[in-house]
């Protein structure tokens, strides 16, 4: 099954979110959407030089060790090279 999260439509629910318990159903199961996915693909425009804060802001509510398995790699596509192991503890 292939799904899309839109982060721009998560609206007020997400953006005022200081942390993960202050969000509201629609993002908590987005987020939770991202976090159980076989394969994340994220994109989204560069602007000045970087991603928008929207992008983070999501991204830094996501668990970013759910759903990983021991030999998971984590992959960039962006110019820098950030390509290697995940850092999380695995059970």
């Amino acid at each position: 099954m292939t799904s899309r999260i839109d982060v721009y439509r998560l609206g007020p629910g997400f953006t005022g979110a200081l942390e993960r318990d202050d969000v509201t159903r629609e993002v908590e199961a987005a987020i939770r959407l991202a976090e159980e996915a076989d394969l994340l693909v994220a994109a989204t425009p560069v602007f000045r030089g970087s991603y928008p804060g929207m992008f983070k802001h999501f991204f830094d509510l996501v668990d970013q060790c759910s759903g990983l398995r021991p030999g998971s790699r984590c992959r960039t596509s962006s110019r820098a090279p950030r390509r290697g192991r995940c850092r999380c503890p695995l059970p």
